[in-house]
């Protein structure tokens, strides 16, 4: 029959295979923010990396356990009462260029995080955060009546990015004191 007004097309899918969820359907959405930082490109990855310092920029994210010689982080989100929590592993990490992910237990994500230099503005960096999550169709229809879900984590995504500029321009800002009064660098 005809198509349904803004019916999106068929999403891609996945087949869950851990206990309990045997045969269940996932759709997974893609999502990409953008923002230009007046900070130095090594310095912007070099804070990005930080995995367990999410949470200083991040009010969802209650804690993250990183260990950087495995590239594996724990991560726990804690809001109104609700506490969601899963495993991950770096997938790639190319300084000061890519840091890229996926989940191995817990919450279905993978994404990665692109560092480049500003054209013809040096000491400036584009950072583009991309990150695809699955939900079980189900539940994500039932989400969608009651919010835009895609549009909630795109604008939570840009606001932990737009703190995580303030928290990066701070710091070159005290690293740049220290050099003008003569207290070295980093």
């Amino acid at each position: 029959g005809p198509r349904a007004a803004g019916r999106r097309p068929p999403p891609s899918t996945a087949r869950g295979a851990r206990a309990g969820a045997a045969g269940l359907t996932a759709r997974w959405y893609d999502l990409s923010v953008d923002l230009s930082i007046p900070a130095p490109v090594d310095e912007t990855f070099d804070l990005y990396r930080q995995l367990d310092k999410h949470p200083m920029w991040s009010p969802w994210l209650e804690k993250v356990d990183y260990d950087a010689s495995t590239g594996q982080s724990r991560w726990t989100i804690r809001q109104r009462g609700i506490t969601v929590s899963w495993e991950a592993e770096n997938t790639e990490e190319v300084p000061p260029r890519t840091i890229a992910w996926r989940s191995t237990s817990g919450l279905p994500n993978r994404g990665r995080v692109d560092f480049s230099s500003a054209e013809g503005e040096p000491g400036r960096c584009n950072l583009r955060l991309t990150l695809s999550y699955a939900i079980p169709s189900a539940l994500g229809k039932v989400l969608q009546t009651f919010t835009n879900v895609d549009g909630f984590v795109k604008e939570t995504m840009l606001g932990d990015l737009r703190r995580f500029r303030t928290r990066i321009v701070a710091q070159v800002r005290e690293r740049r004191m220290r050099e003008a009064s003569g207290g070295g660098g980093a």
